[in-house]
């Protein structure tokens, strides 16, 4: 979703938003996929326009239908040792998650708006999709990701600034493969586009991978054709080519 389908100033355009409903109307459904927690990624896309489903939190949630279909959480135990150790080891870094429908943090976020800063493990009293850590210095992240517990991964995104912490095994290809299975369909049929690390597996596994212009060398590798940059309505260009059937105008990866 950011640095795919929104801009850099995280806006939909208006031909994104058209080539998505050209999409649905000639019977392709759109899948939004995001690192962000359901309230949060509503927040860019018109009430209007209703993707057939979204995947949230890196997969670790899926909702259609107007009901969560699918999720695989990080259980209160676990997500509370994690807080405890990523703030004992890494105190000068802000740590937050969705509970409950809200947005807690142990700090203040910059530029970042919606969110309660708590006393973080007190608050974690149900399970989450997603805790992430923010810090000022990519090191800081790598050195979380090795030493994390086994029940649990990392994707280190938007370069180097934010380590989304998810149970083990979730990713956007796992929520794809589930939904597409209710759907009665296979990764094989499907497209995938996207720009960073959290999104390499299924751009690589999906039937038809798209690569950002502006994605990681990673997302580029695994692509089988990459579009133009988020700023230049990459993913619209893909679109508008599908309902043309015209793919093979786009570049190959």
């Amino acid at each position: 979703m950011d640095g795919t389908l929104l801009s850099s100033d995280g806006r939909l355009s208006a031909r994104t938003l058209a080539a998505m409903q050209g999409c649905q109307r000639a019977g392709i459904r759109v899948v939004i996929a995001t690192g962000r927690c359901f309230g949060e990624a509503k927040h860019p896309i018109p009430e209007g326009f209703a993707p057939d489903a979204w995947i949230c939190e890196g997969g670790a949630r899926v909702h259609a239908g107007g009901r969560c279909l699918y999720e695989d959480l990080i259980p209160v135990s676990v997500s509370r040792e994690l807080v405890c150790w990523l703030e004992a080891h890494y105190p000068g870094s802000t740590v937050w998650a969705e509970v409950g429908g809200a947005l807690l943090a142990n700090r203040p976020l910059r530029g970042e708006y919606g969110f309660q800063v708590v006393d973080l493990v007190a608050h974690l009293v149900r399970p989450v999709g997603m805790i992430v850590i923010e810090s000022t210095t990519t090191e800081v992240l790598f050195s979380a990701q090795e030493r994390l517990p086994a029940s649990c991964r990392m994707f280190i995104t938007d370069g180097g600034k934010w380590g989304l912490i998810m149970a083990a095994g979730v990713s956007k290809a796992n929520a794809l493969r589930r939904l597409l299975a209710h759907w009665g369909l296979a990764l094989n049929e499907a497209m995938a586009i996207g720009n960073d690390t959290n999104d390499i597996e299924f751009i690589a596994e999906c039937g038809v991978g798209v690569a950002m212009g502006n994605a990681i060398p990673e997302a580029k590798s695994a692509a089988d054709l990459v579009t133009a940059g988020n700023d230049e309505e990459g993913v619209a260009q893909v679109l508008e080519a599908l309902l043309r059937d015209e793919l093979e105008g786009v570049t190959a990866a």
